[in-house]
């Protein structure tokens, strides 16, 4: 592995790396038994003590190897070999990409070559899915507003009772587009003069401190597996899919979102909330969003 070229996983669906790594290696050799032995003579017994950190995604993945030798001259050692899922990611990444099995996207005719269940990396600037940005976004502003607001007289208590109502009836809004703490990432390819959008998939649970505020707006690498390719007029990819607004006609959603899109005034400043990524756009399970 080249020690200078490590990548830095801020999201790293740490599952189907460990599914991945036993795949290739027949098994998780990666917490592999090492043997040492210390003294003159005498015969050596070893045992490994594993474990793989299921809870926390970026824990320490400890390989415990104990030797013990009998004899007149003997002496008892542990060993310790760490791995964390991030060096079992870069490892995992250079096995891939040795054997030819990523393709990185950088122009349309790298776009034109990619097939539905094929490892790619792509580069771009990340953005959540924009209408559930709008709505916590005016959530997070109303609930500004009103601890801000005096709270003295019985019309402005009032007021702010029906405030604490719109807010609870944003967040639920907002909690209905996501199925099961997944949602929907943007990727708009910064790379090259031909410009695509990645869609991608994420959950919270496997964000870094499960918070993905550090990867919005920034510019990141992302490895995963491809589930949908659009390439002409007439694809396109529904950021509703998941949600329980998938059954709601194309036509209704319009005008309902283009209430939203009507508040961009000189007071207010929302971006142009859409539920469809038209072509070309990919669709990506992603395995790891990194720099």
């Amino acid at each position: 592995m080249d020690k200078y070229k490590l990548d830095i996983p801020l999201y790293l669906n740490q599952k189907i790396v460990f599914d991945l790594l036993a795949s290739v290696d027949d098994g998780f050799s990666k917490l592999s038994k090492i043997k040492t032995s210390s003294g003159i003579s005498g015969e050596v017994e070893a045992s490994v003590d594993a474990g793989l950190g299921n809870k926390n995604i970026f824990a320490f993945l400890n390989a415990n190897v104990k030797g013990k030798t009998s004899g007149d001259k003997s002496e008892e050692k542990e060993l310790e070999k760490i791995h964390t899922p991030s060096s079992l990611f870069n490892g995992l990444k250079e096995s891939l990409y040795k054997n030819k099995m990523v393709k990185k996207i950088y122009s349309q005719q790298d776009f034109n070559k990619v097939n539905a269940g094929e490892f790619v990396e792509i580069c771009g600037t990340l953005s959540k899915n924009p209408l559930i940005s709008v709505l916590d976004n005016m959530a997070n502003m109303i609930e500004l507003m009103t601890a801000f607001s005096d709270n003295t007289g019985q019309k402005q208590k009032r007021k702010n009772l029906d405030d604490k109502q719109t807010i609870s009836k944003i967040r639920n809004f907002s909690n209905g587009l996501k199925s099961n703490d997944m949602l929907d990432l943007i990727c708009k390819s910064n790379n090259g003069d031909f410009k695509f959008q990645g869609v991608l998939p994420v959950y919270m649970d496997y964000f870094f401190n499960q918070n993905m505020n550090e990867l919005i707006d920034g510019s990141f690498k992302v490895f995963g597996k491809v589930t949908k390719i659009c390439s002409s007029d007439d694809e396109k990819i529904n950021l509703l899919r998941n949600t329980s607004f998938t059954m709601i006609r194309e036509k209704m959603l319009d005008d309902l979102f283009d209430n939203f899109n009507n508040l961009n005034d000189e007071n207010f400043s929302i971006e142009n909330v859409q539920t469809i990524i038209e072509a070309p756009s990919i669709l990506i399970i992603p395995i790891a969003i990194y720099i």
